[in-house]
């Protein structure tokens, strides 16, 4: 994973060098020119480019590699010191760093090839003129356009048809060649969705119209800026959508097939002692009749609602519901396990109240059955009965009750009060009552325990009658949010690389704009209006960057949540995975990117406004 993080680093870096030497070969070209025309070869001025880019990527390489020792040494000595991590130690093989150098300036040489062709690809006389960026109504534009909408198409064809078969392979491959088509259509629309989105800079005045009118001067060099910055946040997003989906998906799961948070079964004790040891003892030292070590009752039901009105009370409980004992079914009825205690016995029934048992059962099949839990007449199986009606025995008579069918197997027979009392409630059928709990959304799996022991407190009963999935859908919530964290942070480098090729742009631009900021301070701009159309176009490009790459991430994200959670979503009768989309998180990777491209912009201004007018235009 880290392998892969690191190669998105490098493909954003690269992005962000080339995109500096374009234009850094843009501003030179009636230089160069003029080299060709005095007799300098297309080699010679191809090989300075490239000699320039070796330069520089060997020293950033070595000062990055620096750093990075330098923070991950650090990082050690300090986690090494608290508790539990004194066996971390620094270590650092020169080997590794040499490779981070060597891929570091052939990486830069790599990125930098296409400005130095650039360089020798047109005549001395046409590189006087202005260079024509691509356009739909040229011909890169349109070999833009053709190559980039089939890429498109047909990774979008690959992404669906890979979500809906659940082809991880295929739909990885298809958002790939997807992306691929978007970063080659981008100069085509970035530039479009820049220009409108500058409408909302009007009102800033002669600062937010220049803003505007800089911002798509150049639809190369925008895309380019952008490109970097789309790549960043589209993969953020896509990681929070997907990240955000498969909790609300693993809930779900978890809903279905553990309906109940928690189970506690109402035997006595203390925590100290087993259940054998708080039953009842017959004269020959065996467990009494009726006791919980014999199979039978705990609690009788006054106890038993005193203790779910206690546990109710337990902060980190939402609802609690109490099922007393009210018969058996008939052995058919069960699913071929219940009859275990001879071959007359049925699967133990228990009663509840109505809303008491809404409040704690999840996870139920929508439609009808769900609508009519804890009605009058029904009765609450599990998956495994196939039959429409189930005939249950209280201690004074029998009831023939219709089915409704919980999507999980592990759900007990449940009917109302009112139907147990109409058969006589059997509270020494051979089973213990039990309390049905919904925890809190707020509980968490380090307050698990405590709240264990204030369930097991308030209801007198050892820890070890607790049961449920609470625990393993906790774990899984830690394990998902852990991953984001992680992720996030990594590919958050790859946006603050793109910030960086933000602020050479905009640098670069400025110089190039010298004349042009000169004349327009000579007829009155302020240096704070100058200051101001750089910020300007500095947030419009970040921002438009960051709201596309969201928007894009929130697909790929949803339908790879679909990919990979499909097969179990239809296992509970789920045909779609809907995404879950992280509004707020949207929200913050969009304000970061306009408050980080505000500041990419201040270096660039502060030299643009200290520039006197005169000495700007008398720039050749």
């Amino acid at each position: 994973m880290l392998g892969a993080f690191a190669v998105i680093a490098l493909l954003v870096t690269a992005m962000v060098i080339s995109n500096t030497f374009s234009v850094l070969v843009a501003q030179r070209s009636r230089d160069l020119a003029l080299q060709r025309a005095l007799g300098a070869s297309r080699r010679q001025v191809r090989g300075s480019v490239l000699v320039e880019a070796g330069v520089i990527g060997i020293l950033g390489a070595i000062i990055g590699s620096a750093l990075a020792s330098g923070i991950v040494a650090a990082l050690v000595l300090w986690g090494s010191t608290n508790e539990g991590f004194g066996f971390l130690t620094f270590e650092v093989n020169p080997r590794d760093l040499l490779a981070c150098v060597a891929v570091g300036m052939v990486m830069t040489i790599l990125a930098s090839m296409s400005a130095a062709l650039a360089a020798t690809r047109v005549s001395p006389l046409e590189a006087m003129r202005p260079r024509e960026d691509a356009a739909v109504g040229n011909r890169a534009g349109a070999l833009r356009l053709v190559f980039g909408t089939l890429f498109l198409a047909a990774g979008v064809a690959g992404l669906v048809w890979g979500a809906a078969e659940a082809n991880l392979a295929i739909a990885v491959a298809g958002g790939a060649l997807s992306f691929v088509g978007v970063l080659m259509l981008a100069v085509l629309f970035v530039p479009a969705v820049v220009s409108v989105a500058g409408l909302m800079a009007r009102p800033a005045g002669v600062p937010g119209r220049m803003a505007r009118l800089n911002a798509t001067r150049n639809p190369g060099r925008t895309a380019s800026t952008a490109a970097a910055l789309l790549i960043g946040t589209t993969l953020v997003a896509m990681m929070l959508t997907g990240g955000r989906t498969a909790q609300q998906q693993m809930d779900t799961i978890f809903a279905t097939e553990f309906p109940v948070d928690l189970q506690v079964e109402l035997v006595p004790g203390n925590g100290n002692e087993s259940a054998v040891d708080a039953a009842p003892q017959s004269g020959d030292g065996s467990a009494a009749p009726g006791s919980s070590a014999a199979g039978g009752a705990g609690l009788d039901s006054t106890e038993a609602q005193t203790a779910r009105d206690n546990v109710a009370q337990v902060e980190g409980i939402d609802a609690a519901a109490l099922l007393l004992p009210a018969g058996v079914t008939e052995p058919a009825a069960g699913d071929g396990s219940a009859s275990r205690e001879g071959s007359d016995a049925g699967t133990p029934v228990y009663a509840a109240d109505p809303a008491d048992l809404r409040s704690v059962v999840s996870g139920m099949p929508e439609g009808e059955g769900a609508d009519r839990l804890g009605e009058p007449g029904t009765i609450l199986m599990p998956n495994t009965v196939e039959t429409d009606t189930v005939t249950v025995t209280g201690a004074s008579g029998s009831l023939e009750l219709e089915v409704i069918q919980s999507a999980s197997s592990a759900v007990r027979p449940v009917i109302t009060l009112e139907d147990a009392q109409s058969i006589g409630l059997a509270e020494n059928a051979g089973a213990a009552p039990q309390l049905w709990l919904n925890a809190s959304d707020t509980v968490t799996m380090d307050g698990l325990q405590e709240l264990n022991t204030g369930i097991a407190q308030a209801a007198g009963v050892s820890q070890d009658k607790i049961s449920g999935d609470l625990s393993i859908r906790l774990m899984f919530s830690v394990v998902i949010d852990g991953m984001l964290m992680v992720v996030t942070a990594l590919l958050a480098v790859s946006v603050l690389i793109a910030l960086i090729g933000v602020a050479n742009t905009l640098s670069l631009s400025a110089i190039e704009r010298s004349r042009e900021n000169s004349l327009m301070r000579a007829l009155g701009l302020t240096r704070r209006g100058l200051r101001g159309m750089l910020a300007l176009e500095a947030v419009l490009i970040s921002g438009v960057a960051a709201l596309i790459g969201c928007a894009l991430g929130t697909v790929y994200g949803g339908l790879g949540a679909h990919t990979v959670f499909g097969p179990m979503a239809a296992g509970i009768g789920q045909s779609i995975v809907w995404p879950v989309v992280p509004w707020w998180e949207l929200a913050v990777i969009v304000g970061v990117s306009v408050l980080a491209g505000l500041l990419a912009s201040v270096a660039p201004s502060q030299r643009a406004a200290k520039l006197a007018p005169v000495q700007g235009l008398a720039l050749a």
